[in-house]
């Protein structure tokens, strides 16, 4: 099972370092509004695991068993790989834009190098980094200036699934015709 939540966590160091924003925040934090910087970008995992036509690759493979009267059992391995949607949204004023924060956020994604290997370490990969879409929402007499993007993620899950160990009985009867 992928772990998102330590993902989530481990990214945001990286995305701070990398983008210089003066807030970067997990979606789920809560944070009164008074401490809410104007420039900030929050990010979240918007579809945690995109499951649908995911084709599993059947590994068995014959394992030490669990059971001390057994020498071996037979364990399945189911190899996949779903997806995520990881939502990054930036707010910024006519006064404090973010494109320029949102940008390096974006960048960060694009690059092998930086996103490729943090993503390495929890077996993923970046598959697409979406377009940059205006947001902005008017909320009672003024704008809200947002921008974000999406990115793509997939990872190698594994699914392991030990055989009950089977005890072979062999029946030895004569049939007698009468």
């Amino acid at each position: 099972m992928i772990d998102l939540e330590t993902i989530a966590n481990d990214i945001w160091q990286p995305l701070k370092d990398y983008s210089g924003c003066p807030q970067i925040l997990l979606a789920n934090q809560k944070i009164p509004p008074k401490k809410l910087k104007d420039q900030r970008v929050i990010y979240n995992f918007s579809r945690p695991y995109n499951t649908g036509n995911i084709n599993f690759t059947e590994v068995k493979e014959v394992v030490e068993s669990i059971e001390a009267e057994f020498d071996k059992d037979l364990m399945y391995n189911y190899y996949y790989n779903p997806r995520v949607t990881l939502s990054i949204t930036g707010y910024g004023s006519n006064k404090n834009p973010i494109d320029l924060y949102l940008n390096k956020v974006r960048e960060f994604f694009m690059i092998p190098k930086l996103a490729g290997y943090f993503f390495e370490d929890y077996k993923g990969v970046v598959v697409n980094v979406g377009d940059t879409i205006d947001k902005t929402t008017f909320l009672e007499n003024d704008y809200e200036i947002r921008k974000g993007f999406d990115v793509i993620l997939s990872f190698q899950d594994i699914i392991s699934v030990r055989e009950a160990t089977i005890e072979s009985i062999g029946i030895n009867e004569e049939i007698v015709k009468g």
